[in-house]
């Protein structure tokens, strides 16, 4: 069973993608419920498209890491397919995946590009995706989240209306399964949190200046990245969109990782050690979402 938190919906979760084309009819109706209009993926029209880019002929690379991701990598991609054009780029890693992930992500040849990832973990993944990205802008995914509808051109958007920002972010959703414990992430339901690196939309300049992820870390990449983008002279705009539906279950990485505060420690305790090396250490290191 899988819950919406906006409404407590509790729906079944049929399989995925190759019964139903994304995550099942009751997905899709606990969607609709959600307000998310009519169907949650819908296809756009080429006028639709041009109204949505109109501002500017900017264009995207969306990195997806995957491993083993069967249950729910295709509704990944096409959340996201949905609202790019034939001129974005969607580039996803194969860190290794022994079970259907492969035969899944062959039915998306010539609408992504897949890359064989050096099976070093997920941050190794990403830079592999970032090495071969050669957009303006850069969003990252989890193979296991979404993108709800209207996410991409509301952030492109703001980017593109402002050039004063160089990242835009918008809000979370979570969609939980029952048998998992999700009491420490619900109350994010409908927030922004900036920190959450896979609901925003950042210039590839902004990355590039951040010095792409870690690979040397197994927890808190993603927090690490956050603060090192904030060095970077990030100047983010909090969007008024629904930008993630982030998907709690029994497989996500954060289940088994250490203690939170062994994390964040050794995240500013890396902080403490750039900002000596350049000569800030005066400086109070930035913050970490926890």
């Amino acid at each position: 069973m899988l819950i919406c938190c906006r409404h407590n919906a509790a729906i079944e979760l049929n399989a995925p993608h190759l019964e139903s084309g994304i995550f099942g009819k009751s997905l899709t109706d606990c969607l609709l419920r959600k307000g998310y209009g009519n169907g949650f993926y819908p296809a756009l029209s080429t006028l639709e498209k041009a109204r949505a880019f109109e501002v500017t002929a900017a264009t995207t690379s969306v990195i997806i890491p995957v491993l083993n991701g069967a249950a729910f990598i295709g509704a990944a991609i096409e959340s996201v397919l949905a609202q790019l054009t034939e001129s974005d780029q969607v580039i996803v890693i194969d860190d290794g995946s022994v079970d259907a992930t492969p035969d899944i992500l062959r039915t998306f040849a010539g609408r992504s590009t897949v890359l064989q990832g050096p099976k070093r973990g997920v941050s190794a993944a990403r830079n592999l995706g970032l090495r071969n990205a050669n957009r303006e802008f850069v969003a990252f995914l989890d193979h296991d989240d979404l993108w709800p509808p209207g996410r991409h051109s509301a952030l492109l958007s703001a980017l593109m209306t402002d050039p004063t920002y160089n990242a835009a972010a918008g809000r979370i959703r979570i969609l939980t399964d029952t048998a998992v414990s999700g009491a420490d992430y619900l109350s994010w339901d409908g927030t922004h949190q900036p920190g959450f690196l896979w609901a925003a939309l950042f210039s590839r300049s902004l990355v590039n200046a951040a010095g792409w992820f870690d690979e040397t870390m197994a927890h808190g990449e993603d927090n690490d990245f956050y603060i090192r983008l904030q060095e970077a002279n990030m100047r983010m705009k909090l969007c008024d969109v629904d930008a993630l539906c982030y998907h709690r279950h029994s497989g996500n990485a954060t289940n088994s990782a250490p203690p939170k505060s062994a994390v964040f420690m050794d995240i500013i305790s890396r902080a403490i050690t750039r900002r000596r090396k350049s000569g800030t250490a005066s400086q109070t290191p930035p913050t970490s979402r926890e």
